[in-house]
């Protein structure tokens, strides 16, 4: 008995560097709450981005002010850990097609201009940057990476079909889209999809 006991003292120090307030996934960790910009966020999902249902290319966490009235007005902040080196024209041109798919090009050409605006600022990834997209109504959408605020673009219309690169009926991937929001889900059944 004494050993058993000894064997899981020994196997619980593994888990001691993941703190009961924080969620972690292939190195990347992700806090549970977060205030940002006068915003208490929650972590409503994580969820990881493959290529081909094979290479794991980033692990994202969505965080949402859970208090709004709906999913669509709340507070968001997207956060991307990359687990490979990329370059930002790839996600970039990626981006405008999911964007001009779900959109249609006539109401895509009305974002265009700020989507390249912000799209262009992004720099080329390394394994282990992050980045963080945040947007409260009212408010440029805004972009950080590793903690450096590097621009904010204008307009709700626009952040929302920025965010629905992620997290909108049409996704870069609806599995991930479906990690992502999770929690927001439960809070706010039957949303917008």
């Amino acid at each position: 008995m004494a050993s058993l006991i000894a064997a899981l003292a020994t196997v619980s120090p593994a888990h001691a560097d993941v703190a009961p307030d924080t969620v972690k996934r292939h190195g990347a960790t992700f806090e549970k709450r977060l205030e940002v910009d006068g915003q208490e966020l929650t972590l409503s999902g994580v969820g990881v981005l493959k290529m081909h249902g094979l290479f794991k290319i980033y692990v994202a966490g969505l965080y949402v002010d859970m208090r709004a009235p709906d999913f669509d007005s709340a507070a968001k902040r997207l956060d991307v850990h990359y687990l490979v080196n990329a370059k930002a024209k790839r996600f970039n041109t990626a981006g405008e097609r999911i964007l001009r798919s779900s959109m249609g090009d006539t109401a895509f050409e009305t974002v265009k201009e700020r989507y390249e605006h912000f799209s262009n600022l992004y720099p080329d990834s390394r394994k282990g940057d992050r980045c963080s997209v945040f947007w409260k109504s009212g408010s440029p959408i805004q972009l950080t990476y590793n903690g450096d605020a590097l621009g904010q673009t204008p307009g709700d219309d626009f952040a929302k079909c920025y965010l629905d690169i992620w997290l909108g009926t049409a996704p870069a991937d609806i599995s991930l889209r479906n990690r992502l929001r999770k929690g927001a889900d439960k809070q706010w059944p039957g949303g917008t999809e």
